[in-house]
């Protein structure tokens, strides 16, 4: 019983000997084997039997294009990428190994590369038909559609039975306006193929374009009759219905379509096509029809989370999500889905930590890293959010939504060089996008590169004609050379657009007033809260003009009124309590900044606020416990490390952790001439002399002019046995208007050291 309980291991391993005994024989059954999945659509399982293959000839060619065709199946174009140049290192002349890499350039867009791929396969093979078409296809890609249709031609004469040769053709001819030439083409494709959907799909395309709407209509209800499963042809029927705004037509085929291809993939075809039309309703109905049908499948309520969150119905997406999890609990998009969820329900912390975990589940995640960023984004952690948004770029460096965060958020920190680089390579990837452009335009204004910037940013408004920004900065970068009348002009075109944009608004103001005309900008502004009171942008507006020229009375109204409108906006509370505290009423400022703290508990800019009133207060325990907060929420501020170091100094009983806190700040922006100052000042308290004077002596070569500078040089001096050196430094900090009791401090010291 013992020996039989264990035969059909030792069969096992019998056979296994047998096929490594024979590595030829092993690569083929694999080989065989891959093919077969391939065959029957099972392409994960194939890619398995081509990889154990490789195991037994790394080198073979035969296995490495049917692997790269499992990958290219199973949507892996990366994988299926590397297996083609692992073959043509092999074997660069295999002509089946070069037209699948043409091919594969075709679909990622890289044209041109496709392009030399296929002549390369033609020059050795002149009638290679599927050559011949992808390079048509390249040269279409690429606009230059004579020679795609004289390529489109030779492929015709190649394979004269070729539906697919006429339909191209037609295609390049109809982009040549050879109307005539290119129906005669699609004609005789759907002659030679009636059930080539391609066929129908052209010529009713042709037809639309001139015009001809009936007859388009008919040719693809043609094309459905002999192709009742091709969805594109549906589609496109439907889409010319909506065109004609036939609804009683489209409710009908609809119907028909849900009684005859009762399928989840029309389901989700069907809702995509409404979505990208902006008929949401109807999109939702098709998602929802498709639940009903298949309520497992993932992929529609995917699309259903997707679509409820585009419709801000984020309790519906909540629970479509759920459902997901519920049937797969650790899937990655759902897990990112319900970090997204919790962003937008202003649940921030959830959030982060949600989609931190996805980040360690799925390190590749592209989508797991940029919206990590986001939350952080959110959160106000700007390091935090830069590394994740480099990761994201890292991992794909065309996912735009990733390239312009993290443009954007480089110009924040006003890394302009990083962001200027990272906008340009948005430009080169995407041309045509108007956000790229736009990014680009205005990290080259910031640099004052205002020619540069201005052929981006025209080139944005050619994309973009209804976008108010682009006029907004056009006109910035018109003000930066001083081009007033220009810059008014744009301002304006911005306002035509919508006459509520802010920017716009703010913009007109600061020019009149960087011209010396401060009252037409207040009259502007004035007239804007006038018309409409209850715009909180021109409330915050106004207030900002007022405060700028110190009325903190009437500054103090339009700010109340901003937190009146919009009391979840911290924009608002933070100006309402900078006027109090402009007006000396910490006790104000305090409530206001601890109302915004509630919305945004993770603002470290808050903190600092905060800090301010209780120093104001003479509460140094409560500001340094909230500078010690701000600190935990943005480490890599060199200023909020400089004030808690100026804090634990204050009392002069923490002084090592003074100096601990005043060497990062330096660490963190070695150019901060303040923090430099602090610590050398807190060098001096403790005592260190020798390198309080060599620090505050680079602050003086800094900063010359400063009073408070020499003075701290001048008493560490005078310290450290170099009276005369001090003296001096004392003298120019009081020529210099040293003012208060450190004034008292520094003629006292000189009246001692003489």
């Amino acid at each position: 019983m013992s020996n039989r309980s264990h035969l059909p291991l030792l069969l096992l391993v019998s056979t296994l000997a047998a096929c490594s005994s024979d590595p030829k024989k092993a690569r083929q059954k694999y080989l065989d084997s891959g093919a077969s999945y391939t065959k029957k659509g099972q392409y994960s399982a194939a890619i398995v039997q081509y990889q154990n293959a490789l195991q037994y000839d790394p080198k073979s060619v035969d296995t490495l294009q049917g692997l790269s065709d499992a990958y290219i199946a199973n949507r892996q174009p990366r994988e299926a990428y590397a297996s083609l140049m692992q073959a043509v290192a092999v074997d660069p002349n295999r002509i089946e190994v070069r037209l699948n890499l043409g091919r594969l350039y075709l679909g990622s867009g890289e044209f041109k590369k496709a392009e030399q791929e296929a002549a390369m396969v033609v020059e050795r093979e002149p009638k290679n038909v599927g050559a011949l078409q992808v390079l048509g296809a390249s040269y279409s890609a690429q606009q230059e559609n004579a020679k795609a249709a004289q390529v489109f031609e030779k492929a015709a004469e190649a394979a004269p039975k070729d539906a697919a040769s006429y339909v191209n053709l037609g295609i390049s001819q109809v982009a040549l306006d050879k109307g005539k030439e290119a129906e005669g083409n699609f004609r005789k494709a759907i002659e030679l193929d009636p059930h080539n959907a391609q066929g129908y799909f052209a010529m009713a395309g042709y037809l639309n374009r001139i015009g001809q709407l009936p007859r388009a209509q008919q040719m693809l209800e043609n094309g459905i009759e002999k192709n009742a499963g091709e969805a594109n042809l549906h589609l496109a029927l439907l889409a010319l219905l909506l065109q004609q705004s036939k609804k009683a037509e489209i409710d009908a085929h609809l119907q028909k379509l849900h009684e005859q291809l009762r399928k989840p993939e029309m389901a989700l075809q069907l809702g995509d096509f409404f979505a990208s039309r902006n008929l949401p309703e109807r999109a939702a109905a098709e998602y929802l029809w498709g639940n009903g049908i298949a309520p497992k499948n993932i992929e529609i309520k995917y699309r259903l989370v997707e679509h409820s969150f585009a419709m801000g119905k984020l309790g519906e997406a909540e629970k479509w999500n759920s459902e997901i999890l519920s049937q797969t609990p650790k899937d990655i998009r759902a897990g990112i889905s319900r970090g997204r969820i919790l962003l937008a329900q202003g649940k921030r912390e959830d959030a982060a930590a949600g989609l931190r975990q996805m980040v360690s589940q799925a390190p590749d995640s592209v989508q797991a890293h940029f919206f990590l960023g986001l939350a952080y984004v959110r959160g106000l952690s700007t390091a935090q959010a830069k590394i994740e948004f480099q990761d994201a770029v890292r991992l794909d460096r065309n996912f735009l939504p990733a390239r312009l965060s993290l443009g954007e958020l480089q110009m924040n920190l006003g890394e302009l060089a990083s962001a200027r680089e990272t906008a340009e390579g948005s430009v080169k990837l995407y041309p045509k996008s108007p956000a790229a452009r736009t990014q680009l335009g205005t990290a080259l204004t910031r640099q004052k590169e205002f020619a540069a910037a201005r052929q981006h940013l025209l080139a944005a408004r050619e994309l973009a004609p209804k976008d108010p920004a682009v006029p907004v900065l056009l006109a910035a970068g018109y003000a930066g050379e001083r081009k007033t009348a220009e810059a008014q002009r744009e301002y304006e075109v911005a306002l035509s657009l919508d006459p509520k944009y802010s920017a716009a608004h703010s913009g007109l103001a600061s020019l009149w007033i960087a011209t010396g005309q401060s009252a037409k900008a207040l009259d502007h502004l004035q007239r804007q809260t006038g018309a409409h009171p209850d715009d909180v942008d021109a409330q915050l507006l106004l207030g900002m003009l007022w405060s700028q020229q110190k009325d903190y009375s009437h500054a103090e109204i339009a700010f109340a009124r901003a937190v009146q409108l919009a009391p979840q906006r911290v924009e608002a509370r933070i100006q309402l309590g900078s006027v109090y505290h402009e007006q000396g009423r910490s006790a104000a400022a305090i409530e206001q900044f601890e109302a915004g703290l509630k919305i945004e508990p993770r603002s470290a800019s808050l903190n600092v606020l905060l800090a301010t009133e209780y120093m104001n207060k003479g509460d140094h325990d409560g500001a340094r416990k909230r500078l010690e907060q701000a600190f935990a929420l943005d480490p890599g501020s060199a200023m909020i490390a400089n004030n808690l170091a100026l804090t634990y100094s204050a009392s002069g009983s923490n002084l090592d952790r003074a100096l601990a806190m005043a060497e990062k700040a330096r660490e963190l922006a070695p150019d901060f001439v303040s923090a430099i100052d602090t610590l050398g000042w807190i060098q001096y308290q403790k005592g260190l002399f020798p390198s309080a004077i060599r620090t505050l002596e680079e602050v003086v070569k800094k900063a010359p002019a400063s009073a408070l500078y020499k003075y701290h040089l001048g008493m560490a001096q005078v310290a450290g046995g170099q009276g005369e050196k001090g003296r001096t430094q004392l003298d120019a900090a009081l020529r210099l208007k040293l003012d208060g009791s450190l004034a008292g401090q520094a003629r006292a010291t000189l009246a001692k050291a003489r």
